[in-house]
């Protein structure tokens, strides 16, 4: 696998749900179904082999210690952006391989990991962008980190796949999809 990396993104301030929602204050330990949001993506990573270091920032402390007490690698970003945090992220480990970045408020209603890297292979492009049948970024994406670092400034040639199986819960009307879907 040309994949070994993981970076799981749990540092946003989670402002589209609207918190505090169920008692929770960071998107990430959101219970959806009796599990937390960022168990999903952490489970379904782990599942395919990846190594994962999850980047928090100062919005999500309680979120940090969770992941610190299941033994995961927690770095805490400045918190600037999401795209700001992954290329401080490059820069701060000097990333010179291809990596995978996955969302914290995922939900996978099938095992799509390996068949995203098979696509981020067979594309040979530096850069792959999971997207709905919108169109819209799912919150998966595998990057170069050599690119990255070589022209920090620029946002990598990419292709995109259209990835079914996963819902981004950024609502509370995500949700409520979600564990409708989950039910049956």
């Amino acid at each position: 696998m040309v994949v070994v990396l993981a970076l799981l993104m749990c540092g946003g301030r989670g402002n589209r749900m609207k918190l505090p929602f169920r008692g929770v204050n960071e998107k990430p330990l959101l219970k959806v179904c009796g599990k937390t949001l960022v168990e999903y993506s952490l489970s379904e990573v782990k599942r395919a082999g990846i190594s994962v270091v999850a980047l928090t920032s100062e919005y999500t402390p309680n979120t940090e210690k969770f992941l610190k007490s299941r033994g995961i690698r927690v770095i805490r970003a400045p918190g600037t952006g999401y795209i700001q945090d992954i290329l401080w992220f490059v820069r701060r480990v000097r990333l010179t391989f291809p990596f995978m970045v996955i969302s914290a408020d995922l939900v996978f209603f099938r095992n799509v990991i390996e068949d995203v890297i098979d696509y981020y292979i067979q594309s040979n492009s530096t850069a792959l962008s999971c997207v709905d049948r919108e169109g819209k970024n799912i919150g998966i994406n595998i990057l170069d980190g050599y690119y990255s670092l070589l022209y920090p400034n620029l946002i990598q040639p990419q292709v995109e796949m259209v990835l079914e199986g996963v819902a981004n819960v950024n609502t509370r009307d995500d949700v409520k999809a979600v564990e409708e879907k989950l039910r049956y």
